[in-house]
């Protein structure tokens, strides 16, 4: 009888710890269960500066992976969750106005960058005019003197031709055997004189040509400034048209996405204040 009765007790006791054993760990399991909102910091997608389309997609996976962080699946409301929610949409105001501020970034280097890039473009243009203008001028200005040199040997002939005569006579004055000296000496003084009148009117037109080259090639250069200069404000003008018609589409992307996105105007109104 002690026997049993001593078998029993062991019994109940076991089977009164067994019991405690599988509440307190059932009560442990259950207060697992209860955790703090996640406070980590939420990284954004990483934007690369330089074209303002290719941040388009990266920026549209933004609200998906925050929305992920906010509200897991399958996740259990606890004790915590109105300060969970208002942790969620500060957050969520947090990485708009950084979206924001990044977007009017890029809207600004991206316009920067288009203007650089005509101005660029005018000034690579306008060179290679220049230099087909110079190398136009440097031919019109060599078949000028190729005319030139052809003209002053025709007057030169011409010139020689009409002293050719006079000079003859007075030669053959001088070749006479009863001359006297005095006479052959001034005979002498006239044949160089001619001659010296001769050089004079070659020089002279010489000199006359070179001139008429000069202003043809100063003609030739003011020609092709003025043509340059107008080229360069034309190519100005298309490069502005250009420019407002990219940046228009810039901006009615940027304005669109403004309008997607509540809450981004006020942010924008704060910003001017």
């Amino acid at each position: 009888m002690n026997k049993n009765t001593t078998l029993l007790r062991r019994k109940l006791f076991v089977l009164i710890l067994a019991v405690f054993i599988g509440v307190g760990c059932w009560f442990y399991y259950r207060s697992s269960q209860v955790v703090a909102p996640e406070t980590e910091i939420i990284l954004l997608p990483e934007l690369k500066w330089g074209s303002y389309r290719q941040i388009t997609q990266a920026i549209q996976d933004l609200p998906r992976k925050l929305q992920w962080r906010l509200e897991r699946p399958g996740q259990e409301a606890g004790v915590f969750s109105p300060a969970g929610d208002g942790l969620g949409e500060e957050r969520g105001q947090a990485v708009l106005r950084l979206e924001l501020a990044q977007r009017e970034a890029l809207l600004a280097e991206e316009l920067q960058l288009r203007r650089r890039l005509l101005t660029m473009k005018i000034d690579r243009l306008v060179h290679q005019k220049r230099n087909q203008d110079e190398y136009l001028i440097k031919q019109a200005l060599e078949e000028k003197r190729q005319e030139q040199a052809a003209e002053l040997a025709d007057f030169r002939r011409q010139k020689e031709k009409e002293y050719s005569s006079k000079l003859a006579t007075l030669h053959f004055k001088m070749a006479m055997p009863d001359l006297s000296p005095e006479a052959k000496s001034s005979l002498a003084a006239e044949v160089a004189a001619l001659q010296a009148e001769l050089r004079a009117e070659v020089q002279q037109k010489e000199a006359s040509l070179a001139a008429a080259l000069a202003d043809y090639a100063v003609a030739q250069q003011e020609a092709s400034a003025r043509e340059l200069e107008r080229y360069r404000r034309r190519l100005e003008a298309e490069s502005e048209q250009e420019y407002q018609r990219e940046k228009k589409e810039l901006e009615a992307e940027f304005w669109a996405w403004v309008r997607e996105n509540d809450g981004v105007e006020r942010f924008l109104a704060e910003n001017l204040e």
